[in-house]
């Protein structure tokens, strides 16, 4: 499984996870425990959602820059 954050940074709204947003998943106490978002375990930008996909065992691959087509 290969999650790409980059082309998401502009989206307003966060993809869901079983009807629970990953600004909250898997939960805030998980989060502060290993130190993923702010002091309340809150995810605020893709690098910290990145971070969270890799404690879960998660491989976060940024895509490659689109070449250019003759």
């Amino acid at each position: 499984v290969v999650w790409c954050f980059d082309e998401a940074k502009g989206c307003k709204n966060w993809p869901e996870i079983e009807g629970r947003s990953l600004r909250s998943f898997p939960n805030g106490a998980f989060n502060r425990a290993k130190e993923i978002g702010d002091k309340d375990g809150m995810i605020n930008n893709a690098q910290e959602l990145a971070k969270m996909f890799e404690v879960l065992g998660l491989r976060v691959k940024h895509p490659d820059k689109k070449k250019k087509i003759d």
